[in-house]
């Protein structure tokens, strides 16, 4: 860490980028905001909202070089540093803030009376900071994750200490002071060293460590707190589910979204969902080191969308703040077109909604071209063709829209096979030929 930090330069370039699955997946990148090492740098955790603007920690930077406590505007783009974090505070934070009567919990990895990290709680209405509780060996060392507040009490999980000193899960009661430690993680049939944080889903939680399992890649875990169960879930390998997870499980729904930093077909690590009910793992994206990479903290959903920071990768390979749409937008597809190729006959475009997110068909647009000209007042699934079409070809074309989700998708369209011909005139009935 020493060498990192002697690397570290002037500006931190930071990016915010969406991740969007318009037919085919794309990256479209945007910056925001440009750290430095005098407002904090290189951050591994998450970012927190309160009162529409986020806080966050980085874990080396400010006037001690050992982090500090941000505040960002979305809106305005308007970045403060709060606090700056030191020897008898606690050090280089790892994780997150968790919010609990409008005052913020959160861990630091080193630093404090035992130099393994502390607990502690900051008021940012006052910007007041108390630190709570001093890590020691017995009960579990630099945690890297953040608290889970469940039943009043708050949880979470230590990269080392503990019984076999490969890390462990604890409780905290903040209105008592008293620690717990729950769980000792042991490495072969439970994964160990877990650098994120668990995750509540039905009143159990969900985590993952960094190493351990059946490949030695990590595991995706379940512990029920009441009955103290644990049971592993996923045994991660880099050939097809990514591997080496560092960050923490996040809940859209009743699915679990999560990232490694390794494996995917660029092995600089996958987002991926898991559906704990059917027990379904599904790969979403690959990453690169272009977009960010090693991700340690937790996507946070706002409006819709994940948010996170990724602690490298970018131009500068110093890290990344990012977006990601995890809906994908509707499709249309088996489009054609049935009909006549007369003047006067009626064209009827043809096609099947497709949504991968189960969102139903809302007020698709549709629209009519005259090679590839658009046709006014062309605005519904039918078309009756006019002497103007005659020698032209007609196109129908097809913008899906869903009522919930990513609401609109790319326009499609498909071609009638035949130029439009003007119309053969009929002989009356009652005309005889002679």
């Amino acid at each position: 860490m020493k060498i990192l930090k002697i690397q570290i330069k002037f500006f931190i370039l930071l990016f915010i980028f969406l991740i969007s699955t318009l037919g085919v997946k794309a990256n479209i990148y945007n910056k925001k905001f440009d750290l430095s090492l005098e407002s904090g740098a290189n951050p591994y955790g998450s970012l927190t909202s309160l009162n529409n603007e986020f806080y966050g920690m980085t874990s080396f930077g400010g006037l001690y070089d050992y982090g500090v406590i941000l505040k960002w505007n979305p809106t305005t783009n308007v970045y403060n540093k709060k606090f700056d974090f030191q020897n008898n505070t606690g050090i280089e934070p790892y994780g997150s803030m968790v919010l609990k009567n409008l005052k913020f919990y959160g861990m630091t990895s080193r630093g404090g009376l035992n130099n393994c990290g502390t607990i502690f709680e900051w008021d940012p209405s006052s910007n007041v900071f108390t630190k709570k509780f001093d890590f020691n060996n017995n009960f579990g060392t630099y945690p890297r994750g953040f608290l889970i507040l469940f039943q009043e009490k708050f949880y979470g999980m230590t990269y080392r200490g503990g019984l076999n000193n490969k890390g462990t899960i604890f409780e905290w009661d903040p209105s008592s002071n008293i620690f717990t430690k729950k769980f000792d993680f042991d490495g072969i049939e439970n994964g160990n060293y877990p650098y994120g944080s668990l995750t509540i889903f039905n009143n159990k939680f969900y985590g993952m460590t960094s190493e351990g399992g059946k490949y030695d890649q990590g595991v995706l875990f379940e512990w029920d707190p009441v009955l103290n169960t644990f049971n592993k879930k996923i045994d991660f390998n880099y050939l097809w589910n990514g591997s080496y997870p560092y960050g923490t499980l996040s809940v859209n729904g009743s699915k679990l979204y999560g990232i490694t930093t390794g494996g995917g077909s660029n092995n600089w690590g996958v987002i991926f969902e898991w559906d704990p009910l059917n027990d379904i793992y599904t790969k979403k994206i690959n990453l690169d080191t272009g977009g960010g990479n090693y991700f340690n903290g937790k996507m946070s959903l706002f409006d819709g969308k994940f948010y996170g920071m990724m602690y490298q990768g970018g131009i500068n390979h110093k890290g990344t703040i990012f977006e990601w749409n995890q809906n994908s937008p509707p499709v249309a597809q088996s489009l054609s077109v049935t009909g006549s190729s007369y003047v006067g006959s009626t064209l009827v475009g043809n096609y099947t909604y497709f949504d991968e997110d189960g969102d139903i068909e809302g007020e698709s647009i549709y629209k009519w071209y005259r090679d590839d000209v658009g046709i006014d007042n062309s605005s519904s699934k039918t078309y009756i063709t006019k002497i103007e079409d005659i020698g032209k070809l007609i196109k129908f074309e097809v913008t899906p829209v869903a009522i919930t989700g990513e609401k609109i998708g790319n326009p499609f369209n498909v071609i009638f096979p035949e130029v439009i011909k003007k119309a053969y005139k009929l002989f009356p009935a009652e005309f005889t030929w002679r």
